[in-house]
């Protein structure tokens, strides 16, 4: 089409989201999709000979290493030093010597020698396993991991060229719009600039404060431009929090300390309650609390959204538990993101609920044991409170962390 536009997003909750609300808007012939399965249909039309299946348990040292902000200009260097035919057999042969020499590895800036020899190791018995099964070996354990999709794709632009469509043509956007944009790696963005048309028109949406791939994304927003190389571009910043109350804005901002880019709270459209904190001493005090105070928000009013949001997934599992068996009305623990988009009172982790918003949420089990008290911890409080639209609790068995007491003061 002259005109293809997409929509690339992170998780599958805001694909899902945003797929509803484009075309209440009056925004139409745009697709939605996220990173993972925009990638992965491309990697197997382009390399079938490569493994199918994803690796779940890539070791933290090797994504960090494959989605490195300094990895698309090492690739780069490698295809134009390394003559070669311009074909997938090829570009699949620049992946592998990127991500398996070790002289390349050592040069990527805060990687240790420890985490070289790591992925070195995961490297050689991932391709090892793939030879195997090119050499008739079908009991061989063949993966990729989902940030070799990337690199893949990148090989194939600067070895091969353009993309290519379902119909074998050439695979265009004339507009592509990335939200969550500070969870993407530079290998990412640098593959969505490749299938844009001549004009290279891609918007970059995200909150670096938002931040919560610990293995990749930036937390600068320089970070990520100078990366890619982006010399001329507009930067936006919206002071302006359309989404929650003043009280609650104030309060997440406080909760990222010095994580925090702009000396102030942004401007919002709304005040409301404060928001509160309710300690308790230990976790059946609090289901008991929550499943009263939840049972009276929802009989009074019937269409609200709220949420529950743990650090960690056996968080959410604990207390979906404890509030089933006091018969709540439309009670949910949310997995893979499977969310309803629906009044009553969903139980997830925060990890599944970024780009989402909820008329009330309740941060469960905000305290020292439970929430870490570190940048990565901070960043995911503040998301959790972010969701918040028109009120918010925040729950602690003991303590509270420091990230809370400093919200709180």
């Amino acid at each position: 089409a002259p005109h293809k536009m997409a929509v690339i997003v992170w998780g599958k909750a805001l694909r899902d989201y945003v797929s509803k609300v484009l075309p209440s808007l009056g925004v139409k012939g745009v697709g939605v999709t996220t990173w993972n399965d925009w990638s992965r249909i491309l990697v197997k039309r382009h390399f079938p000979s490569l493994p199918g299946s994803e690796n779940a348990n890539t070791p933290s040292a090797v994504s960090r290493i494959k989605l490195h902000p300094e990895l698309p200009r090492e690739l780069e260097a490698l295809i134009k030093s390394r003559p070669a035919p311009p074909t997938g057999s090829s570009a699949i042969e620049d992946w592998k010597q990127l991500v398996g020499d070790s002289a390349i590895l050592a040069r990527l800036s805060g990687v240790s020698p420890q985490d070289v020899q790591l992925c070195m190791e995961w490297t050689r018995r991932q391709q090892g396993q793939f030879a195997a099964r090119q050499e008739g070996d079908r009991k061989a354990e063949t993966w990729l991991d989902d940030e070799d999709d990337a690199i893949l794709l990148r090989a194939w632009q600067l070895r091969v060229g353009n993309l290519k469509d379902k119909h074998g043509g050439v695979f265009r956007y004339s507009h592509i719009a990335v939200d969550e944009v500070q969870d993407f790696s530079p290998m990412e963005i640098a593959c969505l600039f490749g299938v844009c048309d001549k004009f290279q028109c891609i918007t970059l949406a995200g909150d670096t404060q938002q931040h919560i791939q610990e293995s990749g994304g930036s937390l600068r927003w320089q970070d990520l431009l100078g990366a890619l190389g982006i010399a001329t571009t507009e930067l936006s910043t919206l002071r302006i929090s359309y989404r929650s109350t003043a009280p609650i804005a104030t309060f997440a901002r406080a909760t990222l300390g010095e994580q925090a880019e702009d000396q102030a709270a942004p401007q919002t459209m709304r005040d409301g309650p404060p928001v509160e904190l309710l300690t308790f001493a230990e976790h059946g005090d609090a289901v008991d609390a929550l499943g009263q105070a939840l049972r009276e928000l929802v009989r009074a009013e019937p269409l609200a959204s709220v949420a529950l949001v743990a650090h960690d997934p056996a968080t959410a599992a604990l207390y979906y538990e404890g509030l089933s068996r006091m018969e709540l009305a439309r009670l949910r623990h949310v997995k893979d993101e499977s969310f309803a988009f629906a009044p009553g009172i969903d139980v997830v982790d925060v990890a599944q609920v970024k780009g989402l918003e909820f008329d009330y949420v309740v941060v469960l089990d905000a305290s020292l044991g439970r929430w870490p008290d570190r940048p990565h911890g901070r960043r995911l409080l503040h998301v959790a409170c972010t969701r918040a639209v028109h009120q918010l609790w925040v729950t602690c068995v003991g303590a509270p962390n420091a990230a809370v007491r400093e919200a709180m003061a």
